[in-house]
C-alpha cells in the first residue's frame, strides 16, 4: 500500500504536511498535562490530607488530577491540533502551505474562535483518558510497591502475574 501511495504521487512531500503542527502540539500537550497534574496533585493532597493520607487513595487523586490535566494539555494545544487536521485534510489546490499561514489565514477567516473548533468532541475524548491512564498508573505503583514487602518467593510469583499481564494487555 505505501509502494502504491508513493508512486501515484510526484514527491514526497505531501507525507509532511502538518508535520510541524503535529510536532509542536506532542510538546506543548505533554508539557501543560504534566505540569497541571503535578500542581493539581499538590492542590489536591493539600485539600485533603486526612482523606488522602493512606497511599491507597493516591489512585483516586492521580485520576482526578489526571482529568484536570488532560483538559488543560488539550485547551491549550487544541490551536495547534486544528492547524494540524486542516493542513492534513486539504485537497488540491491547497488552502495552506505552510503552519505559519495556515495561523494566520484562520485567525483573519474566523478568529481566535476557529483554532478551538472541536474542542468539546477533543475534551471528551481525553479527559476521560487521561485520567484513566494517570489512575492506572498510580495503582500499579502501589500494587508493586505493595507486592515488594511481601516475602522474596512469593513476591516472584506475583511479579512473573504482573509481567504477564501486562505483556498479554499489549499484545
Amino acid at each position: 500500500m505505501w509502494f502504491r501511495l508513493s508512486s501515484k504521487m510526484k514527491d514526497c512531500k505531501h507525507f509532511g504536511k502538518g508535520h510541524t503542527a503535529s510536532q509542536l502540539l506532542s510538546v506543548v500537550y505533554g508539557a501543560v498535562q504534566f505540569g497541571v497534574f503535578s500542581k493539581v496533585s499538590a492542590v489536591i493532597w493539600e485539600l485533603f490530607p486526612l482523606q488522602l493520607q493512606t497511599e491507597d487513595k493516591k489512585p483516586i487523586a492521580s485520576f482526578l488530577s489526571g482529568g484536570v490535566a488532560g483538559m488543560a494539555g488539550s485547551f491549550c494545544s487544541q490551536p495547534l491540533d486544528t492547524i494540524r487536521t486542516r493542513m492534513v485534510m486539504q485537497r488540491h489546490p491547497r488552502s495552506y502551505r505552510s503552519t505559519g499561514e495556515a495561523c494566520v489565514l484562520i485567525f483573519r477567516k474566523e478568529g481566535v474562535r476557529g483554532f478551538y473548533r472541536g474542542l468539546v468532541p477533543n475534551l471528551l475524548q481525553v479527559v476521560p483518558s487521561a485520567a484513566l491512564q494517570f489512575g492506572a498508573y498510580s495503582s500499579c505503583v502501589f500494587l508493586y510497591t505493595k507486592l515488594q514487602t511481601v516475602e522474596k518467593e512469593r513476591f516472584i510469583e506475583h511479579r512473573e502475574f504482573l509481567v504477564r499481564g501486562y505483556c498479554w494487555s499489549v499484545r
